[in-house]
């Protein structure tokens, strides 16, 4: 599904825009998963616990014995193309800075911004259309937090993935 060999993806050196194509982006990222991961049981290693967050969690289904690697390489692959048709392009931030500064971040979000994930009680990532990025920056400047562009070419973890995420349910 990648449109060319996984291996030469993951492993030769290639232009980092390749992975702004998330039908290129996320099956290498979960087959790399899966590989390191069965990298460590080779050498004895195992987990007691095992977990993913976003793409991460099918190979953290593979992983944890209940998705057959195939069956999550063929989901991955749909859940990319999905993802390629039918969500709009967006950005993402990773922002930090004390807890009160970033309530008042969050606060004060733009209608079309989201926070996508809450990585600590200092950092956040927020996810909005394309576009809204600088309505976000200058809000991240107003506000004393601090932040950093992710190469994330979709709002991912937002309601904007949603027609993605339907044609899988």
């Amino acid at each position: 599904c990648t449109g060319g060999d996984l291996i030469s993806l993951c492993c030769d050196a290639v232009d980092s825009a390749l992975f702004e194509d998330t039908r290129k982006a996320q099956p290498a990222a979960v087959a790399m998963a899966i590989a390191l991961y069965a990298n460590w049981r080779s050498l004895g290693l195992s987990a007691s616990t095992i977990v993913g967050h976003g793409i991460g969690e099918i190979a953290a289904a593979v992983a944890a014995g209940s998705l057959q690697i195939k069956d999550a390489i063929e989901f991955t692959c749909a859940r990319a193309e999905a993802i390629w048709k039918l969500a709009p392009r967006g950005e993402m931030w990773a922002v930090e800075g004390h807890a009160e500064a970033l309530a008042s971040f969050r606060r004060q979000l733009p209608r079309d911004a989201y926070v996508a994930a809450v990585n600590s009680s200092s950092q956040i990532t927020v996810a909005c259309h394309h576009g809204d990025g600088e309505r976000v920056l200058e809000l991240i400047c107003s506000c004393g937090v601090s932040a950093t562009r992710l190469r994330a070419p979709y709002p991912f973890h937002s309601p904007a993935m949603s027609a993605a995420a339907a044609v899988l349910t």
